[in-house]
């Protein structure tokens, strides 16, 4: 950290944890749910949140370069898709690995619960299936394709103010969003059509790192749109009725 934001030339890892470990105050409403009806999301990264945020979502410590995925502003909220869906991500975690890999996080979809498929032997790949965000993930070089400019969420006061927020929306406002270059306007994508196949969980993870992701639950079918089409055939039942006693 250089004045609060992120020194994007830095080779090494960018640290944002005060290392005590006390976690006085109330906690926060976790884990974060993201509604189950979007379908477009802006995925970046920022800090953990201490033990009220990423330690109490997966019940772990942080990875060593303590920062985690934030998805539409929140900090490694569950997701919920539906098979059929098409469902869009907007990364900005790193295009590539000139400044570290602590600053370039590929974003990918796994059954895989810690992610870092780079960082693991050969056997440790073959028990994962990659799901998007990889080119022939079954092959002998995949490559992540989700990827663009480093954005980050970092601390107004240049200090991680965790244990001081009563909650979230708290501790959210105390942030700022720095960008290398000021390329908050530009992205990588990922279109991920969920599949018949898929599993009811799978994970979005880092595919450089392990632990920087959270669950995403995998439903068969939209059932708010289910709901509806019920509705409306019920109404249609009735009108068909009330014509029938009019007529």
């Amino acid at each position: 950290m250089e004045n609060g934001t992120i020194n994007f030339n830095s080779m090494e890892p960018q640290t944002c944890l005060d290392p005590d470990p006390d976690d006085s105050g109330p906690r926060w409403r976790v884990p974060i749910m993201m509604p189950p009806d979007i379908r477009r999301y802006e995925v970046r990264l920022g800090p953990t949140g201490g033990a009220k945020g990423y330690s109490a979502i997966r019940g772990e410590e942080p990875p060593f370069i303590d920062f985690c995925f934030w998805i539409n502003g929140r900090l490694m909220p569950e997701l919920t898709v539906y098979r059929g869906n098409t469902y869009f991500f907007k990364v900005q975690c790193g295009q590539n690995d000139k400044m570290g890999n602590s600053n370039y996080h590929p974003f990918y979809i796994t059954d895989d619960p810690d992610g870092g498929y780079m960082e693991k032997s050969e056997t440790g790949k073959r028990r994962y299936k990659i799901y998007a965000g990889v080119e022939d993930p079954d092959g002998y070089n995949p490559v992540p394709i989700a990827k663009g400019p480093l954005c980050y969420y970092t601390h107004r006061s240049g200090r991680d103010n965790w244990r001081e927020a009563r909650n979230f929306k708290e501790y959210q406002s105390s942030l700022e969003l720095a960008c290398e270059d000021g390329a908050n306007s530009r992205y990588g994508m990922l279109n991920w059509t969920v599949q018949p196949y898929t599993p009811d969980t799978v994970y979005y993870q880092s595919f450089t790192h392990e632990g920087l992701g959270w669950k995403i639950n995998v439903l068969d079918s939209d059932s708010s749109s289910c709901m509806y089409q019920a509705s409306m055939k019920y109404l249609i039942i009735l009108y068909t009725c009330f014509l029938c006693i009019i007529l």
